[in-house]
């Protein structure tokens, strides 16, 4: 049985709660830091009172 690869990469800003604000899902062949950015900057369009994020990388 042949293993298949990720070909999305999920990006997902919640808030202090915990509460979803964001979810984008892109292509796998996209930085880590292009994807995060993009991720913040559509945070910052949603929710226009957000000042401060703090980013993780999980896995």
């Amino acid at each position: 049985m042949a293993i298949k690869k990720s070909t999305v990469v999920e990006g997902i800003l919640v808030d202090m709660l915990g509460l979803v604000l964001v979810i984008l899902v892109q292509a796998a062949n996209i930085a880590d830091v292009v994807a995060a950015r993009t991720v913040v900057m559509a945070g910052k369009l949603s929710q226009p009172e957000l000042a401060q994020v703090w980013a993780f990388r999980l896995s």
